[in-house]
């Protein structure tokens, strides 16, 4: 069976299989919010309580990270350096440029595809914000952007870091 790169030893079906997991967690999860199950008022709970705490400086620097203007150059970087680089000496290390060129369109088409499912989920949600009764915060834009802009940019130059 053929191994892909970004996930070591993982087959097709197995990485279809855990997609298909995290798929169910996220509609449980979704589920659970949008019913005002328990999740939701533990969210709830734990929103109140964390609110307004923290060094400012901080909690800042991680909101910020899933804005497009951090998140976008930090995947373009890693996309740059992963056309462009040098295969190394040790040739059990080489990724083959057919397959980085694979690796790098699933990374720009999981970019592009989260707010084509995060807006149309946000606004069929509706799901009020911590603290306010404005609406349209689940799922978080920015916490999507995160996970998939740096963990695409992480399995981008694994295989760099490796060698």
């Amino acid at each position: 069976m053929p191994r892909f790169p970004g996930l070591p030893g993982a087959s097709r079906p197995r990485r279809l299989a855990a997609a298909l997991v995290l798929l169910l967690l996220f509609a449980l999860v979704t589920w659970q919010v949008t019913a005002g199950g328990p999740l939701r008022a533990l969210d709830e709970r734990i929103s109140r309580a964390v609110a307004g705490r923290g060094p400012r400086p901080v909690t800042e620097l991680l909101a910020d990270l899933g804005s497009l203007g951090i998140a976008l150059p930090v995947l373009a970087a890693a996309l740059l350096y992963t056309a462009w680089r040098p295969d190394p000496v040790n040739r059990a290390l080489t990724t083959p440029r057919r397959e980085r060129g694979y690796a790098m369109l699933h990374a720009v088409l999981a970019i592009a595809a989260v707010p084509a499912l995060v807006v149309p989920l946000k606004a069929l949600l509706d799901r009020p914000g911590p603290l306010t009764e404005a609406t349209g915060y689940y799922p978080s834009g920015h916490a999507a952007t995160a996970l998939v802009a740096f963990g695409a940019a992480a399995l981008l130059l694994r295989p760099a870091l490796a060698s």
